[in-house]
């Protein structure tokens, strides 16, 4: 199955805005509680799609301490192989 991609310049929209989401969620025919969104910005991955009703992970890698501070701690990874461990 192939995953839609949404370029949020091509959209008009930009992250955190929760409308990206929305749409990615329409044209994969997903509901918000089916997804879970991996990103490294605190602002436009995590809290964009905490927003828009999106389980989220914040990609913090060992040298970036200061933003992780403001997000659960069970909601940070340090890689993207701890992924597959999260999706339940």
């Amino acid at each position: 199955m192939l995953s839609p991609t949404l370029i949020s310049e091509e959209e008009g929209i930009k992250k955190p805005s929760p409308e990206i989401w929305r749409r990615a969620l329409d044209r994969a025919n997903l509901s918000a509680s089916e997804v879970l969104h991996v990103g490294d910005d605190i602002e436009a991955d995590y809290r964009g799609a905490r927003e828009a009703g999106l389980r989220a992970l914040l990609l913090q890698r060992p040298e970036e301490t200061e933003q992780a501070q403001e997000v659960e701690q069970d909601s940070i990874i340090s890689s993207l192989t701890e992924i597959p461990a999260r999706i339940l």
